[in-house]
């Protein structure tokens, strides 16, 4: 009855505990101001089964309107109540069923799975182990145990569910609170609705690399289309709903970052991977204007410091100074603009140039007009 008057009312869904509390019809209410001993002494009091149920349908109300966001207000909403059930299966006066208070306690379990699809949480790991090394158990309640612990790790951590009518209305069906005895009932629930959770997968994982193929991580800031809030994240990671973005850009000092807006994202994700292009070594270190210390301290660093300790071996000159200069403002420039392999052709070219008969070699002044021609187009 819970859950189906908060699909009717959707939006009046709150993650709060007073929400699930005002769930309760009057009758069932303890005198005074709610809270766990009032609850428990309530439920002893009336010997009854209706307030418990009362709770479990609103947590399973909550766990499908915030399914897959890992909101924090509803999490700590669900665990106050799985600790509240939790309580009442271990006190001494015991007045309830066993089997009623593990099959709310697991509905509860499997809302937070919901909410926390695809996200591993470890805390929700140990509940879920924790339900399962409880023996005497239905086979249902086990089976609803296994299926929270698949949410949780949802294809692998790259899914999580989604909040569209048609992912409510799968997710409904799936973990549809009816735990039978044995896998041979099925008189009341098909076991293969059980599947139907696949219809509200979806994929959500961000995961970059950089343009060799190697995996790396970096935050990413995550723009809200119903809010000016910002998320800020770490590759790999799940965004949120697609719904609710309105851009995600990249915040990474070793790479040329990029702005995606919500049509981008999707595509991105389908393809399972975004690309990202690292700056060079000098931008890395310091975008200040080039000094002499910070280009010596670099170049020292980079694999073509070779080239300018041996032009004065290799070449000789009037003006050497110039010369010199010229070569080690070439390498600086070839390495800002990821150029590096335009220094072999220098070195080459002044090679050439140094060897060059005094007769005129027409072929010779071809190949310089064509390599002339390559570096100007390359805007070096």
């Amino acid at each position: 009855m819970v859950v189906s008057k908060s699909l009717i009312m959707w939006s009046s869904i709150q993650p709060t505990t007073s929400w699930v509390f005002d769930q309760v019809p009057h009758l069932l209410r303890a005198s005074g101001k709610e809270n766990n001993e009032t609850m428990l002494q309530s439920i002893h009091r009336n010997k009854s089964k209706s307030q418990i149920h009362i709770y479990a349908g609103a947590c399973l109300a909550i766990g499908l309107k915030f399914a897959g966001t890992a909101l924090k207000e509803a999490v700590a909403c669900l665990e106050h109540f799985l600790e509240l059930i939790h309580k009442c299966c271990q006190t001494s006066e015991q007045k309830i069923p066993q089997n009623v208070e593990y099959t709310c306690a697991v509905i509860v379990l499997q809302s937070l799975a919901i909410v926390m699809a695809g996200t591993g949480d470890v805390g929700l790991l140990k509940l879920c182990r924790k339900m399962r090394r409880v023996k005497g158990l239905t086979y249902g309640i086990y089976a609803a145990v296994h299926m929270a612990l698949g949410s949780l790790f949802l294809g692998g951590g790259l899914f999580s569910f989604g909040t569209t009518n048609e992912s409510v209305a799968a997710l409904l069906c799936a973990f549809y609170p009816s735990f039978p005895a044995s896998f041979s009932v099925s008189k009341y629930y098909l076991p293969a609705l059980r599947h139907m959770y696949v219809i509200a997968a979806k994929r959500r994982a961000l995961i970059t690399f950089d343009l060799d193929g190697s995996l790396c991580s970096l935050p990413v800031l995550i723009f809200s289309s119903k809010s000016e809030e910002v998320m800020k994240l770490t590759t790999p990671c799940l965004l949120p709903s697609f719904d609710s973005i309105s851009r995600v850009e990249t915040s990474s000092s070793l790479h040329y970052n990029l702005s995606l807006d919500k049509k981008a994202v999707e595509k991105v994700v389908a393809l399972e991977a975004l690309y990202l292009k690292k700056k060079n070594i000098i931008e890395n270190f310091s975008k200040r204007i080039f000094a002499p210390e910070l280009i010596s301290s670099v170049l020292k660093k980079s694999k073509e410091v070779n080239f300018s300790n041996s032009f004065e071996n290799l070449f000789y000159s009037e003006n050497q100074i110039l010369q010199d200069l010229f070569f080690k403002t070439l390498q600086r420039n070839t390495i800002y603009n990821e150029r590096s392999e335009f220094l072999a052709i220098f070195l080459n070219l002044e090679k050439c140039i140094n060897l060059m008969p005094s007769s005129f070699d027409p072929e010779l002044s071809l190949q310089i007009k064509l390599i002339t021609r390559v570096l100007s187009l390359t805007r070096l």
